[in-house]
């Protein structure tokens, strides 16, 4: 049948152009075997016979090489795709780089790692903010930073090349892990889900959907590397500019920041190495340079990837401003960039433009909260709908004040990318939260929670504690919407 077939082609090919006609093996098979001369120009004869042969062995060796991979592929499926999946993207991801969205997803590592390479970002080591207490120091700027060495002679800001070293290692472990989510080897809460499970265990083809649901448990929030005992984790600083040309002229934040770093190191500081986000120190200050100012703003354009990521280990808030007993009467000159010198140089104290504005009234510091909100737990400021964000915003534009929150913003070229980003991540990640934990919430930060609630399709598990709710209509209104048909699960603990 198959030399029937051949035969039928070539007889319909004859009068096409040789370039079109099908390949000599194909077409020496077509003859058939009984042809003592088979012309191949001016081969003919044992020449002709002995390249038939070897056509015949080239496809069953096709064959077999095929019959191979289609037999380990289920089991071979789980490591080969992060590479796959690396390959396919890599033309995708240098094609969008010029542009300000990138296709950053908030669950994968590569997704992290990615950004913090291609926005140049340089997370800081935590020792060095001790040292920095320790000498009376304030925050410098990242480019003064970069030429700065620890005590022990490590650079103060992390390498480049040790981002790139986590981003492999991580990839490593991603593999490891899908291996062992394959074969049931995973960690408890993968096998409790593959166990009410229907489809085979090495069916490929469900694979990726089974993954797809478990992204958001096997994320770790730490990351190893390759000969190295201590893991990474990665900590991001949510604060407030107290002024124009530094964020922390007083140190206040400094300190504050120290005691945050010192709970997590009493910890498990023998296991992990803590590297923080600061963006004084992370990100290029002004002036910058062209290719700074690139650098700068595809960081900013994608700011919620160092808030709301899954491998973020913690959002550290420091919400409090320097208080009035802890400002000198008479500061000593600072340290900032002078335009007219180009250089930075000590300065005095009263030529720093302050700005007093509370934490909770800053568009930056609530977005920081909203997108951290994601992933954490909901502490303090409760999840808003993207309409009242950009409602509140525009308020504190237009100078409202009265009753209701207004958010403000120093420059105002930053609102439209903080809208965006806010209402980017909340319709897509808050739809598939499954539970939700939070507390210390006003009456005001309630109600926004209930307005945000019917948002929250997967919801099956909240828990509202140690909030404040005067009003037994907002009592009803949580219960209704969260559990209107039973499904959910509600409980309300210490109520006030």
């Amino acid at each position: 049948m198959l030399r029937c077939a051949c035969r039928l082609y070539a007889k319909k090919s004859a009068l096409a152009p040789v370039s079109l006609r099908l390949p000599w093996a194909v077409r020496y098979l077509s003859s058939g075997w009984r042809s003592s001369t088979v012309q191949l120009g001016n081969v003919a004869g044992k020449r002709g016979l002995w390249q038939r042969v070897r056509a015949c062995l080239t496809l069953y060796h096709f064959y077999i090489a095929f019959c191979t991979f289609m037999f380990f592929y289920p089991v071979l499926y789980p490591g080969l795709d992060p590479i796959f999946e690396g390959l396919f993207a890599f033309t995708g991801i240098r094609r969008a780089r010029q542009s300000r969205h990138l296709p950053y997803g908030l669950t994968e590592e590569k997704d992290l790692f990615n950004f913090l390479l291609n926005a140049d970002i340089r997370l800081v080591r935590a020792e060095y903010f001790q040292e920095l207490r320790k000498a009376g120091r304030l925050w410098p700027r990242r480019q003064e930073a970069e030429n700065e060495l620890l005590r022990d002679g490590r650079s103060v800001l992390v390498a480049r090349q040790e981002v790139e070293e986590l981003h492999r290692f991580a990839t490593f472990e991603k593999c490891v892990r899908q291996w062992r989510l394959v074969f049931g080897l995973a960690d408890q809460s993968a096998n409790s889900f593959i166990k009410t499970q229907t489809v085979p265990k090495y069916d490929p083809v469900n694979y990726r959907a089974k993954r797809t649901s478990l992204e958001a448990t096997v994320v770790p929030n730490s990351f190893g590397r390759f000969g190295k005992r201590k893991r990474v984790r990665i900590v991001s600083v949510s604060h407030a500019w107290e002024a124009m040309q530094h964020p922390d002229p007083w140190g206040f934040q400094l300190q504050e920041l120290c005691k945050h770093l010192s709970a997590l190191r009493t910890d498990d500081a023998e296991e992990h190495e803590t590297w923080v986000f600061v963006d004084f120190l992370s990100l290029y200050q002004y002036k910058r340079s062209p290719g700074q100012q690139k650098s700068f703003h595809h960081a900013m354009g994608h700011m919620h990837c160092l808030y709301a990521h899954a491998g973020i280990s913690e959002v550290v808030r420091l919400e409090e401003l320097t208080p009035d007993t802890d400002k000198p009467e008479h500061p000593k000159p600072i340290e900032i960039y002078n335009a007219r010198t180009d250089s930075c140089e000590t300065r005095p104290f009263e030529e720093l433009v302050q700005n007093s504005t509370p934490y909770s009234f800053r568009s930056w510091c609530r977005a920081e909260v909203q997108w951290a909100s994601t992933h954490h737990a909901i502490v303090e400021y409760a999840p808003m709908l993207p309409k009242n964000f950009s409602q509140r915003v525009r308020a504190g534009f237009l100078g409202a004040s009265g009753s209701g929150m207004v958010l403000k913003f120093t420059h105002r070229s930053d609102a439209d990318c903080v809208i965006e980003l806010q209402a980017r991540v909340f319709n897509k990640v808050v739809p598939l939260r499954t539970s939700l934990t939070a507390s210390n919430l006003s009456a005001e930060e309630v109600a926004f929670l209930v307005e945000a609630l019917p948002e929250y399709r997967s919801l099956r598990v909240l828990w509202i504690k140690d909030s404040d709710a005067r009003c037994r209509e907002v009592d009803w209104s949580i219960e209704a919407v969260a559990a209107p048909d039973g499904a959910g699960t509600l409980e309300l603990q210490s109520w006030r």
